[in-house]
């Protein structure tokens, strides 16, 4: 129960007033829990009972939403609502990415910090009432659990929201992992959309995952800051992991830049030289007015 973070061991389902082995999504099912801490005041509506790596909690989702036809007034950022996820009710904030004000009948981008912290992942319903809960004011679709602090309506980030708007799952996936960072962490890339193992076609980089494409993207920047540093450095015999990494225009966590540098290493991209990395054809030496005097000496 993660919200909870009380574990259970199911003893029975019972669906239909009779016992079963197993149900499914869409059945109505009782369960049969025990476990340290488990009980009936311990329990309550809305809560999730999810295997303990089957998903992700969060206080924080980039959604789309569709304001209904009825609501007289354009739905503005800042605005105090209440959201139905699963059989839950949260208190919650929208923050509007695109556009700044929801025009009713119409569909946009937003943020919502909610008051306490849910299970939730990719591609789940949403319905937000007035905080009054006097009526029913949008519907709604989460597309990311795990969205930046900032930088929220910046151009690129739009791009993938709208882009994790497609409706096939696959295509969203392979969209989002087409745009920078690219590379996502494989556990936690599963949890969140609800997968049990990744779709055919991605790329693995030992626990990271991406796309053929975003291989390509990466490469051809990392050669790019190289090449350039080569030029104006030509005595230096390569750059250091870090300062490659930092000078790149896509931020990349630790880990996941030296799996990638570890990965075009092993297949001739880059070079290393103790703890430097270059392009394969780059020696150190003059360049220039440099290279000519110590010619004619």
């Amino acid at each position: 129960i993660p919200t909870s973070g009380l574990s259970a061991r199911v003893r029975g389902i019972h669906t239909a007033n009779r016992a079963v082995d197993s149900a499914v999504a869409g059945e109505r099912c009782a369960l049969n829990l025990t476990g340290p801490g488990i009980r009936g005041d311990a329990i309550r509506r809305g809560d999730w009972v999810t295997a303990p790596d089957g998903g992700s909690v969060t206080r924080r989702c980039d959604v789309s939403l569709r304001l209904l036809d009825h609501e007289r007034n354009a739905l503005k950022s800042g605005t105090p609502v209440l959201v139905h996820h699963g059989a839950d009710q949260i208190p919650a904030r929208v923050v509007l990415l695109d556009p700044p004000f929801l025009s009713p009948g119409h569909t946009g981008l937003a943020h919502l910090a909610l008051d306490r912290a849910i299970p939730s992942r990719h591609g789940d319903r949403l319905v937000l009432r007035d905080i009054s809960a006097s009526r029913t004011i949008a519907g709604g679709r989460v597309l990311d659990v795990r969205p930046p602090e900032r930088h929220r309506k910046q151009p690129g980030r739009l791009a993938i929201l709208r882009a994790l708007m497609d409706s096939d799952h696959d295509s969203a996936l392979r969209a989002m992992l087409a745009a920078p960072p690219f590379l996502y962490r494989r556990d936690t890339l599963l949890a969140d959309w609800g997968l049990g193992s990744p779709p055919p076609g991605l790329v693995a980089l030992g626990d990271w995952v991406t796309v053929a494409a975003g291989i390509e993207t990466l490469t051809a920047v990392v050669l790019g800051v190289l090449h350039v540093f080569h030029v104006h450095h030509p005595s230096a015999p390569g750059m250091t992991i870090e300062a490659l990494r930092l000078g790149l225009d896509i931020r990349l966590q630790r880990e996941a830049f030296a799996v990638l540098t570890a990965f075009l290493r092993d297949t001739g991209v880059l070079a290393t030289e103790a703890h430097l990395i270059r392009v394969p054809e780059h020696r150190a030496g003059l360049a220039g007015e440099d290279a000519r005097i110590w010619t004619a000496l």
